[in-house]
This record gives C-alpha cells, structure tokens and sequence, in this order.
C-alpha cells in the first residue's frame, strides 16, 4: 500500500541523525514521521492478528487518517513516540511494544540524566516512595503534584493512553510505570538536566525543590546506599522460591518468573526439576494450604506454565484453545482475515496422579502478565482456588505472541509486531479484562514505605479463619 515511499523513507532515514550526532537534539519533518506512520500501519495490517480484536477495522482506519493531519511541522524524538504509541488507543495489545531508537537509548544509558525517585500511583495520585538524590530532605511518602511545571495529574493522562496493555485495564501500563517511571518518563519527556518537583507532605503545604538528574550508575548506587536493607534485583534467592509452615500445614510457592534463559542463566534454576522437588516436598511435609505467588510474574515459556498446572489441576485442561494468524491469502483485501494456525500449546493436558489436592490461593497484581495470565486462566476456568491481590495484566480470553521486529525507518523507533494470536478461552466474550480477584487487596502507600506484604498476610489470615 505503501511501497512508493520505502526508497525516500530510507533517504530520510540517514538525514535525520546525521548532524551534531547526539548532542544536538534530533528533531523530524512532518513528512518523515508521516511516511513512518503509514510505514506502521501497513505493517500492522499485514502481520497482526490481534489489529482489530478491540476496534473494527473502519475505526482503525478513521484512527490513522484522523492521526496524519495532526502531526506538527516538527517533532522531537520524543513527541514522534508520543504520536506512534497514541496506536495503543485503539489496539490495546500488551505484546505490541515501541521503543525509542536504540542508538539514542544507548546514548542516554551511558550519558544522560533521569528522575532520581521511585513513584507510585494510586490510580488517582503519585507518591514518592524512595528517594535516590543526596537530597533527604525530600522525605518518602510525598504526594508528587508537578514535574517540571507539568502537573502529574496531565502527565499521566497522556502517558497512560500510550502505554502497552491488554484490552481496556490499566492494570498492567500502571504496574509498569509504578516500576519504571523514570524510564518511560524520559520516552515521553526527554532528559533535562533539572527537575523543579513541586510536592505535599501529609497536612503540609506544597514545596517546591530544584533536584539534578541522576544518571543511571548514579540512581543504582544511590538506591543502595540510601535502602540499604532493601534488595534490588538480586538474584541469589531464586526465581522459584517454596517456604513451608509445618505447623500450619502452609506452604508460600512464589513463581518470579517464565521465562527460560532468566531462569537458568541468572536464577540458575531448573524450571521443571525444581517444581518437582518442590511439589515433592509439599506432599511429604502434608501441606493443606498452598499459597502461589504469581505477582509480578510477566510471563514466558509456556510449556512452564502447563507444568505448574499439571501439579494443581485434577482433570484435563488446555492453556490455549486455539491460534490465528493473519491470512496471506487475503492480502489486498481491507481487512485481511485471520485463519486458524498450529501453535505452541495446542491440544489438552493431563494433571499428574500426584496433583497438589489442598486448598489453593493465588496472588496477582498487574505485572502477571502473557505466559502468568494464561496460567491464572486455566486456574480460574477450572475454579481451582481464590485469587486475591489485584486484577491481572494479562488478558484472560486472548493475547498475540510471536514478534516481528521493525524499525520505522525515519525517526529510528522500534516496534514489536506480533503475528500469531493465541485464543485461551471464550474469545466471542472477550470483556477486554484480566482475571479480577476474588478478594481485591490493594497495597497501600504504608505498605510500600514499610515493605509490608499486605496481599500475602490477607491470604495468611484467610487461611487462619479456616482453621480455627
């Protein structure tokens, strides 16, 4: 469709970085981030078969031809992301994923500030929760009302929108920010050399202070010295963690993660030998309570995931219940169609004889995501167990995997377009959500400052009521 511009995208491409290198501040023609846009767009009709799961095609078309008359005469870097990842409004994918140029991310690893404080949002205010500037006193647990004379309020009213996510939850996009603010701050925002933070202690009135940005060497040694108790992705404890209460019968198994290289490489653990131990163990020590912590858990291979289920389920089930792909067949037609495909966890699984038969309760939040959100979907369809904490960042009904790897020729940002579409479950009633809990527990800002486990002592105390 778009074929004719590909010879001056690339032309374009090679202008646009070439003078002053990084210390000048790159900046693209309206032409250019157009040519990129539809460069976007036509990649995203050929490969991704999730395009039109939240919005039909006529409104994914009136999106783009609604987008090119608003791009300015010029753009940043910056405002070019801000204007590609404005796609997340209509295609809600959490796998389709846009980055900056990789040269200018490797730039600014190296040589550039950022936003010395960890935040969280609430879903209506930000905090500071710790604080990586020599400058203590900024105290944790102030409300951040302004950033650079932007109030946070606005800041993430257009951040948000932009994010990744999985059908209409905020759940995920906001469990990332609450991670990596200062990251995707700096996507949106850039890296100026100052911060003026504008904040509100409890029953206080509003500061303003001037703080430098931090590089991140700077941010990483800070942190450690001004928490020094707390552990920052270490990973001497385990991605796969059991912690048995004989007593009680109680057993916590925490599930870091999914994915193979983490685990062997810098876990060094054994996925499928060290969920056997540990389920070996549970039996011989007669646990009745299973706690599986599933928070933060983003996902990866899925044969794990239907190793864990075959330790907990008691009859046959399936992870994923079909696969589509785009139809190359239907290329020229608008839309293309999806048709059913082979996939990577097809057909249905058998629980093992020796099944973990004990009340189960499972912890989410929305960094259970892809591979963690499958997981609790099987669990939840078979109504094995309680799920407490907050709803998953993984849809439940469908999600797309399998990435193709693009750049948009001109201002150098990065995509990841999905191509195969996994069908879990009971996709004609998609409600664009994750798994809800069954006990919503929500950490609050007394919680973080004091590093105080609030979903697992809630799953402690269900358990204590019923054994009393």
């Amino acid at each position: 469709m778009y074929k004719h511009l590909f010879p001056l995208l690339i032309f374009l491409s090679n202008a646009a970085w070439s003078p002053g290198g990084y210390a000048q501040q790159a900046r693209f023609s309206a032409a250019q981030v157009n040519a990129d846009v539809a460069y976007l767009q036509t990649e995203l009709e050929r490969y991704h078969p999730n395009l039109y799961v939240y919005t039909t095609a006529a409104g994914v078309d009136t999106f783009f031809k609604n987008l090119y008359p608003t791009i300015p005469d010029s753009l940043t870097v910056e405002e070019a992301y801000g204007l590609v990842t404005s796609v997340y409004t209509v295609l809600k994918d959490g796998h389709t994923l846009f980055y900056p140029p990789k040269k200018l991310m490797d730039h600014h690893n190296r040589h550039s500030g950022f936003f010395p404080f960890r935040t969280w949002w609430d879903n209506t205010r930000m905090f500071i929760t710790m604080n990586y500037t020599k400058q203590p006193e900024i105290p944790d647990g102030v409300e951040l009302l302004s950033i650079n004379g932007l109030p946070v309020a606005r800041i993430m009213a257009y951040m948000l929108p932009r994010m990744m996510r999985d059908g209409v939850s905020d759940a995920f996009p906001v469990w990332v920010l609450n991670n990596w603010f200062f990251e995707y701050y700096s996507y949106f925002y850039g890296h100026p050399d100052t911060f003026d933070i504008t904040y509100q202690t409890p029953g206080g009135a509003a500061e303003t202070k001037k703080v430098s940005a931090l590089t991140k060497p700077e941010i990483f040694a800070n942190r450690e010295k001004n928490y020094p108790t707390v552990t920052f992705g270490r990973k001497e404890n385990g991605a796969l963690l059991l912690d048995i209460d004989r007593e009680h019968k109680t057993a916590v198994l925490t599930i870091k993660d999914f994915h193979t290289d983490l685990l062997r490489k810098e876990y060094k653990q054994n996925f499928p030998k060290t969920i056997r131990r540990y389920f070996s163990q549970i039996k011989a020590d007669g646990v009745e309570h299973l706690i599986l912590d599933l928070r933060d858990n983003q996902g990866g291979y899925t044969r794990y995931g239907e190793m864990l289920l075959e330790h907990l389920l008691s009859t046959p089930f399936q992870l994923v219940e079909t696969y589509y792909k785009v139809d190359k067949s239907t290329a020229g037609t608008r839309p293309r169609k999806n048709k059913q495909c082979k996939g990577p966890s097809m057909g249905a699984f058998r629980p093992r004889p020796d099944a973990f038969s004990g009340k189960l309760y499972v912890l989410i939040n929305g960094g259970s995501f892809s591979n963690t959100g499958m997981v609790c979907s099987a669990l939840q369809h078979a109504r094995r167990g309680v799920f407490i904490g907050e709803e998953t960042g993984g849809n439940k009904h469908i999600l797309s995997a399998d990435v193709n790897y693009r750049t948009l020729p001109n201002t150098g940002i990065r995509a990841e377009v999905p191509t195969l579409q996994f069908g879990i479950r009971d996709m004609k009633n998609n409600t664009g959500h994750g798994v809800l809990p069954d006990y919503p527990v929500q950490p609050g800002l007394t919680d973080l400052q004091q590093r105080r486990d609030a979903v697992k002592t809630f799953a402690l105390g269900l358990i204590g009521k019923s054994q009393h």
